[in-house]
């Protein structure tokens, strides 16, 4: 079994709302996941509206 923690930090200017972020993280979640076959988590910053 291989392990790993990856923790990135993003920073997302055009983001007015938190729906707005929420558009963001999912397309790049979907993405990553499809490429990578990996589990993502938001471990912070839920209520911020342009940082994840």
């Amino acid at each position: 079994m291989v392990l790993g923690i990856l923790t990135v930090e993003l920073d997302i200017e055009h983001a007015m709302s938190l729906k707005d972020k929420r558009a963001v993280l999912n397309s790049v979640r979907d993405r990553v996941r499809k490429k990578f076959n990996v589990s993502i988590a938001e471990i912070e910053g839920h209520d911020v509206w342009n940082y994840a």
